[in-house]
């Protein structure tokens, strides 16, 4: 009975390094590229910048998902006199709404069509896009901010200290009523963002 099992556990041996054999030959035929680890699937993706920019004609389904968001950014007037009164006490309570998930699942499209969508138009003054991707640098994602609010352009922002961008900043944003998107932002580090 031992030998008969050997027999056959060998015989499956066999047939398993046939068949990774065959897998081998098949890699090879369709030049499929051997990675290890998701993070490095995501790494050798060029990371392209985005635009608010989508051809609604082109996106499928969405639509509850972009309706939620929506209604969430579309406060009330009673909401936006508590807010103002909020803020007139000095006191800051931005709606912050985070759109997360794996890479591919459509994050940066449902973000593009509430940005695009006609009531969120005509609720804010201003609307801003600004990608962020793998690399943060707070001074630059700011500097970008301010040029979107202001249309000041500040040169050479590498020089720049972090202080003089954030006052500037928040010189901008006082009293404006807009919204922003933060698109493709990788850094899951919250105090990096702080204060912002």
């Amino acid at each position: 009975m031992r030998i008969g099992l050997r027999h056959d556990i060998s015989h499956r041996i066999k047939e398993i390094n046939e068949r990774l054999d065959w897998i081998a030959s098949e890699k090879d035929k369709f030049d499929f590229v051997e990675t290890t680890s998701y993070e490095s699937i995501v790494e050798s993706r060029r990371r392209l910048e985005t635009s608010s920019f989508v051809d609604v004609n082109e996106v499928l389904g969405c639509t509850m998902d972009k309706d939620i968001i929506i209604r969430k950014l579309l406060v009330s007037e009673e909401d936006n006199h508590l807010q103002q009164e909020l803020v007139s006490t000095g006191g800051v309570v931005p709606l912050v709404i985070s759109i997360v998930g794996m890479g591919g699942m459509g994050k940066t499209t449902l973000a593009q069509l509430v940005f695009n969508d006609d009531r969120v138009k005509n609720h804010f003054n201003k609307r801003m896009w600004v990608h962020v991707s793998k690399s943060f640098d707070k001074v630059m994602v700011a500097v970008n901010i301010i040029r979107e609010l202001s249309g000041e352009n500040i040169d050479d922002h590498h020089h720049i200290s972090w202080e003089f961008v954030h006052h500037q900043l928040n010189s901008c944003v006082v009293g404006k009523h807009f919204l922003l998107v933060l698109d493709d932002v990788w850094n899951e580090d919250r105090n990096s963002c702080d204060p912002f």
